[in-house]
Order: structure tokens, then sequence, then C-alpha cells
């Protein structure tokens, strides 16, 4: 499980605009960011993306990701070759991630039932994400270790389209 937050800690990081302390992390972007793939999503648009997100645990319990925060990036070389080195488990943090991008993600927080919207979207594919984490007891009844993860899709919004989305596992 360590290993996981391991890749999943930076990602979230990268997705939220944070850059964590330390040393740089080791994880090279070879994609060069060209803001061009970016600024159509900064146009107003008549599509939406509607969704819920949530986890199930072993026991069968829901876990919802209420209050935590959804994130829209547009889909492009650049965001899924980040995508794509996170759930590999290739990336541990990003060494070079431009900051420029942070101008083109979208973020709303997940209600109560972990349901999120996002409005005014261009036409385009984008990259929704999310997590959910909990703690769970160890055999002394103590919180100890996290289990749960990011959950993430890759979409399509067509012109004046709403597309429905559950992000869950």
């Amino acid at each position: 499980m360590r290993t996981a937050l391991a890749v999943l800690i930076p990602l979230i990081a990268a997705l939220a605009g944070c850059a964590p302390s330390g040393p740089p992390p080791g994880y090279v972007i070879r994609t060069p960011f060209d803001e061009s793939h970016f600024a159509w999503a900064a146009a107003r648009g008549q599509g939406a993306v509607l969704g819920q997100a949530f986890m199930r645990t072993r026991g069968g319990e829901v876990k919802l990701a209420a209050g935590n925060p959804v994130y829209l990036l547009p889909a492009n070389d650049y965001t899924r070759e980040m995508q794509w080195a996170a759930a590999t488990g290739t990336a541990a943090g990003w060494a070079n991630r431009d900051p420029r991008m942070d101008a083109y993600r979208r973020e709303v927080t997940a209600d109560a039932q972990g349901r999120f919207a996002f409005r005014g979207l261009p036409a385009g594919a984008y990259i929704v994400s999310t997590w959910v984490f909990w703690q769970l007891p160890t055999r002394r009844g103590t919180l100890a270790s996290m289990s749960g993860g990011v959950l993430e899709r890759l979409i399509e919004v067509g012109d004046g389209e709403t597309v429905e989305v559950v992000l869950a596992r």
C-alpha cells in the first residue's frame, strides 16, 4: 500500500498544482508542454460533465469522495503521459511539471454523496480524476493503515453534450 501511496500522492499533487517539498522528484515528463494543446479548454462552451465518485471496501461498504476535489484536465499528449506514468508506477513525482498547466485545470468539490459537476465546457477530450482514501483499523483497534486510491477516466465531451460519468472501483 505504501508503494501505491508513493505513486498516487504525486499524481494528486500534480493535478492539484502542488509541488512536493524536498529534493526534486525523479520522473521527467518527456512530452513538451505545448500551450496550444491546452488553449481550447479555456474557452466557454455548452458541454457539461456530471458524475459521482466512490469506492467499495472489501466488505462491500461504499466510501464516497465527499468533500474531495475533483479535477478536469484537457486530455493531450502531455497530460496522458502524466496519467500513464502515475498509473504504471513509473512516477514518484514530477521533476519538471509545467506550472502553465494550472491555468487549464478545472476543479470542483464533490458533495456529500460524492457527486460533482463541471459546466460550460467546450467540446473535447478530458481526464477527470479524484481520490477516495480511508483508514483501516489495526487488530488493536487503532487507525494505522490507509486504503483507497485515485479514480480517473478519460472522457469525450461533444458540443453542447452532457456526459455522465461514474468514477468507481
